[in-house]
């Protein structure tokens, strides 16, 4: 299977997949202070016709790696083991439904 999983990050002007037919996968998160919604958003366009989007309700920036407070991102009102959970569970959902 060939794909492209996205966490709390979006393509540039340069990386423009939407013309490509490929699976992707968008997660980010509602309190996101660097990847913000509405980045993602704004970027939207350029992820392929395939791309489930899946915002993570109370995630923000630094739980998707579990590093710690960075400049600029939002508290988050969920646990980093609560958005990991999420994560894991709408990833393997993504893969079980695009894997061959």
């Amino acid at each position: 299977m060939e794909g492209i999983i996205l966490l709390g990050s979006y393509p540039s002007d340069s990386n423009d997949f939407s013309k490509m037919k490929v699976p992707m996968l968008s997660l980010y998160a509602e309190y996101d202070g660097l990847s913000t919604v509405e980045k993602i958003m704004k970027t939207k366009h350029l992820l392929s016709k395939e791309a489930n989007m899946h915002k993570i309700a109370g995630g923000n920036h630094g739980q998707f790696g579990v590093y710690g407070k960075q400049k600029g991102d939002h508290e988050a009102t969920i646990s980093a083991k609560k958005q990991q959970e999420e994560m894991i569970a709408v990833t393997k959902k993504w893969l079980d439904q695009n894997g061959e």
